[in-house]
């Protein structure tokens, strides 16, 4: 799980002990930019984890970048995203399927898609949606209760 205040990772056990153990962060004022061994690795504000094949993909907000934690090496890479690219503005949640990571980009209002294969990042194009019309400023109306 993201712990975003610290700008950690957090596994919890599943034994049902609930022991929490920190992959990636250390405290408050421990953040930035960082790959490497987790132990190192630096994130900045993350909030969204998604777990596929091994590997954590995680959603390195305020880096707008999107980091992967292989848990049978403990190294911490980018994944996709980062300076000099437009491919994320602040993403927020992760989620995968089908061989590819949804990445809810917050700050620029879209859905990007990243193949978990080839990281070719694209926008998911959704047909037919349209944002809702703003509510109307009617006058309130009178009701009568049987008067």
């Amino acid at each position: 799980m993201a712990d975003s205040e610290v700008s950690g990772i957090r596994g919890v056990s599943l034994d049902g002990k609930g022991v929490v153990k920190t992959l990636i962060g250390r405290d408050l004022f421990w953040f930035g930019d960082q790959d490497g061994p987790a132990p190192q690795a630096r994130l900045q504000h993350a909030l969204g984890v998604q777990f596929v094949d091994g590997k954590l993909y995680i959603a390195d907000t305020y880096n707008s970048k999107i980091k992967m934690l292989d848990l049978s090496n403990g190294l911490c890479v980018t994944f996709a995203g980062g300076k000099g690219t437009d491919e994320f503005n602040e993403p927020g949640g992760v989620s995968a399927a089908f061989g590819k990571l949804y990445v809810a980009d917050t700050n620029a209002h879209r859905i990007r898609v990243v193949d978990l294969k080839t990281k070719a990042v694209s926008t998911l194009n959704l047909q037919g949606l349209k944002a809702p019309a703003p509510p109307t400023a009617e006058p309130p109306r009178k009701t009568s209760r049987g008067r």
